[in-house]
């Protein structure tokens, strides 16, 4: 899944970014406001 899609997943509740690159998470994190778990280990 590519970043900048992640605002195509309003009901998510489980993500794992694993090796992300943090300044492109930051860009669309906002709009996953009902992730309850993040796994952003190795980012």
């Amino acid at each position: 899944v590519y970043i900048e899609h992640l605002t195509n997943f309003k009901w998510l509740r489980v993500l794992s970014l694993r090796g992300c690159e943090m300044d492109e998470l930051l860009k669309s994190i906002e709009y996953l406001s009902l992730v309850k778990y993040l796994d952003l280990s190795n980012s």
